[in-house]
């Protein structure tokens, strides 16, 4: 028996879309316990009557917890030894719990985890989206992602649960323990769940920010493929522009130091074209440069004020 796992806070607006894609399953969990961290918009209530009538979802409310003390509360509640947890921002595909959880259920695996597919309302969104397609098809990051994992419970109590000391990061640090004690990971690609992109800049922003800041506070960053190749890219560039600055003309470094946002609107441009969506060529450099300075921003704001 599986039980399933989320946290949430103020998700008034999305959650109705995300209860109905969990009764919905194909295979049921034997329970479904929330924690909210103290919702103020109706949330509450909407989660409250699905528990109302579904006796096997479990809604607990604990004022101020963060993701993580929401995830190892419900986790110590429950009663079963194979845990699946997701995010209430995404939609499940019908089969999803089914297919998370074979691998652990069914053959010698600890951990496994599935894909999430981008879903876009706008060209901003669409831009987003951009970054995770050939991921979710390729496994690309291989870092299992809390929106969509499934694990014995055993390897949770091992660990010591999810790190409470951030608001972000703690799947990427509790991955890390895990990996360290030799536990087996299987991607699966048919565990899909669908993973709203952010409508605006600032929640884009805010987003990245707390990724970066997340994965300072835990020292996971040099464990993050792509963070890994934009360090080795940057260091790279950084090298190469200061040569130029002893060794050749200030054309030549004015060129280099433009360089990146040339790729940026080339790269645009060629999705533009492939997509025949014009709107990418203004959308796909926005939302790189947005992600990459919060990202680096609360990488800085980790460093400097790990315990604010």
């Amino acid at each position: 028996m599986v039980c399933l796992v989320t946290t949430l806070k103020n998700e008034a607006k999305t959650v109705g879309r995300f209860m109905q894609s969990v009764v919905a399953q194909s295979m049921l969990p034997s329970q479904f316990i929330i924690v909210d961290g103290g919702s103020t918009d109706g949330t509450i209530d909407i989660l409250k009557y699905y528990a109302s009538k579904y006796k096997w979802i479990k809604l607990l409310v604990r004022p101020g917890a963060n993701v993580s003390e929401g995830r190892n509360a419900a986790i110590r509640l429950s009663k079963d030894k194979v845990i699946a947890v997701t995010d209430a921002g995404c939609i499940l595909d019908k089969d999803w719990l089914k297919n998370i959880s074979s691998p652990v259920c069914n053959r010698n695996c600890d951990v496994s985890y599935g894909a999430s597919v981008p879903v876009y309302n706008n060209c901003f969104e669409y831009a987003q989206a951009l970054f995770y397609t050939k991921s979710v098809k390729r496994n690309f990051l291989k870092i299992p992602s809390s929106r969509n994992i499934c694990f014995r419970k055993e390897v949770w109590d091992t660990v010591g649960g999810y790190p409470e000391a951030t608001l972000a990061a703690e799947d990427t640090k509790f991955n890390i323990e895990v990996e360290r004690r030799g536990y087996s990971f299987e991607f699966v690609k048919d565990a899909i769940v669908y993973w709203e992109m952010r409508p605006t800049v600032s929640a884009l922003w805010k987003q990245f920010f707390k990724y970066g800041r997340g994965d300072a506070i835990q020292r996971t960053f040099f464990y993050v493929r792509g963070v890994k190749l934009f360090l080795f890219g940057l260091a790279s560039y950084i090298i190469v522009g200061v040569l130029l600055l002893f060794l050749s003309s200030l054309d030549v470094l004015l060129l280099w130091l433009s360089f990146p946002f040339i790729l940026l609107v080339l790269i645009g441009a060629y999705f533009s074209i492939l997509t025949k969506k014009l709107c990418l060529l203004y959308y796909f450099p926005i939302a790189s440069v947005v992600r990459l300075f919060a990202y680096f921003s609360g990488f800085l704001r980790g460093l400097v004020y790990p315990k604010e």
